[in-house]
């Protein structure tokens, strides 16, 4: 059952990638390229500050700490004025995705013949995917969202564990404590000490997102009854009638239960949030204390230099972050899936209006009989 689960979430993923290339073929590449510089850019002044901090407390050469600055002040201009584009190209792109997914949208109810066109099941199908992309940001720009988290996370986990693999290499010729520090045993320690931590960082933020994902999900109903009683509101023929059969009570009273009930739906939000997210940050905030604890002790174990402190540091705290944005951005990959796959059945509805020609049996005495149905 779960294997037949996680088959069905990865197709429906994979037809998602495949209509977002079918509305734009740029929007994904630009998205891949967006997420490379932005996951990218903080390594740039960890590793650059590192070799800094070293230069200043080793040979203080002028000539090459000029170097270093100006190495690091170009990269980061760089690669800022390239994210900074790319994202802006980003965001176009999508846009032009979602105005074309609108029109593909529109062009097969039009292209409907008339019996589909009249159904109400269609209709609600319609309203939501509408429902979808607008009020639970669910659909197409959610799956290019968290596709982009995705690939950003992962560059991220990528590139960190590149910058701190040197950090676990084991020193043979110390000893005392200062051989235990740089034992094999005590990185084995640190490093199951992070995996059970971030897994179970992980496991809350998971839970806690799909709470809080079924609880934005009751927002939609809420929010499909104000909107129906806000339009009639503002609009001037329902005004009259309202004003004539003496409504404003009834609609007074619908309008205040909306808000008291998205009152009580946001107030669950908060609570879970409090509950599973701050203990999750708790966790965060100890690894990330364990982190610089590890990392001096190598330090003042002569393992590493006071400049390595600043790489391997700001690499283990990106690499935890960067777990967390992979398994997250899965998460709600899934979790969208639900409102990705009510555009891929609304597409794959048949009932297309009839083209051509149609044959008809000649007859010796010229009577035809025509039924029309679903007119």
């Amino acid at each position: 059952m779960r294997e037949s689960n996680l088959s069905k979430n990865a197709k429906t993923f994979k037809i998602g990638l495949k209509e977002i290339y079918k509305l734009n073929h740029w929007v994904l590449p630009v998205v891949i390229f967006d997420a490379l510089f932005k996951s990218i850019a903080p390594f740039i002044n960890i590793y650059m500050s590192s070799k800094i901090i070293d230069e200043l407390l080793g040979a203080k050469d002028i000539e090459r700490l000029v170097l270093l600055v100006s190495i690091t002040i170009g990269s980061n201009l760089i690669v800022h004025l390239i994210s900074t584009g790319f994202g802006h190209l980003k965001n176009m792109l999508v846009d032009i995705a979602l105005q074309n997914q609108r029109m593909k949208l529109n062009e097969k109810i039009i292209n409907m013949d008339y019996e589909y066109v009249e159904n109400p099941e269609i209709h609600n199908l319609r309203t939501k995917i509408w429902e979808a992309n607008n009020m639970n940001g669910g659909g197409i720009r959610a799956l290019i969202a968290y596709t982009w988290y995705l690939i950003k996370g992962l560059v991220t986990v990528i590139t960190s564990i590149v910058l701190v693999i040197d950090l676990f290499k084991v020193d043979t010729l110390s000893s005392g404590h200062v051989s235990f520090i740089n034992s094999a045993m005590f990185s084995y320690i640190f490093i199951a000490l992070i995996l059970v931590g971030t897994i179970l960082s992980l496991k809350l933020r998971t839970t806690g997102q799909k709470k809080d994902f079924k609880c934005f999900s009751k927002v939609m109903d809420i929010n499909r009854i104000f909107i129906f009683y806000a339009n009639q509101i503002y609009d001037y023929n329902s005004g009259k009638g309202i004003r004539l059969y003496n409504q404003k009570r009834i609609y007074n009273n619908e309008i205040d239960n909306t808000y008291k009930n998205s009152k009580k739906v946001f107030t669950n939000v908060g609570n879970m949030n409090a509950k599973y997210f701050g203990f999750e940050a708790f966790i965060t905030s100890f690894l990330g204390g364990m982190v610089y604890v590890f990392v001096g002790l190598k330090a003042l174990a002569g393992a590493i230099t006071i400049g390595d402190i600043v790489k391997y540091a700001g690499s283990i705290n990106q690499f935890m972050a960067g777990s967390r944005e992979v398994l997250s951005s899965i998460n709600s990959i899934i979790n969208n899936n639900q409102y990705l796959q009510l555009y891929i059945d609304f597409l794959n509805i048949k009932g297309g209006k009839y083209k051509g020609t149609l044959p008809v049996e000649k007859r010796d005495d010229d009577e035809y009989e025509i039924e029309f149905r679903n007119v």
